[in-house]
């Protein structure tokens, strides 16, 4: 074959085959297994929150609204308060309701 025929045969198809590719692989490349004690959780109205715990404790972080921790538990025993009316955080005009993610010791 010539060699100008090669070159329009890898444009015409193995670019877009590996194009092609790429994209049916993208979901398995986003889909990355979470380390063990981390799971994604939704909370109240906000999705896609980590979760991390072990045997005794549980915490759960949340990106929205600032970032912050939405729950902080040990045991049976929860350690912030997350008011349930900040499940309506997403009103347009007014600012969210935000409670829980203050439990730092120390100078501010």
């Amino acid at each position: 074959m010539h060699t100008r025929l090669k070159t329009q045969l890898n444009r015409s198809v193995l670019l877009p085959l590996t194009f092609c590719l790429l994209l049916a692989a993208m979901p398995q490349l986003q889909a990355d297994p979470l380390p063990a004690g981390v799971r994604h959780v939704d909370i109240l109205d906000y999705p896609g929150c980590l979760e991390l715990f072990n045997d005794s404790t549980r915490a759960v972080i949340g990106h929205h609204v600032g970032g912050r921790v939405l729950s902080y538990r040990l045991g049976d025993q929860e350690a912030l308060y997350l008011d349930p009316a900040e499940a309506d955080w997403r009103q347009p005009g007014q600012k969210p309701l935000v409670t829980a993610g203050r439990f730092d010791i120390g100078p501010e």
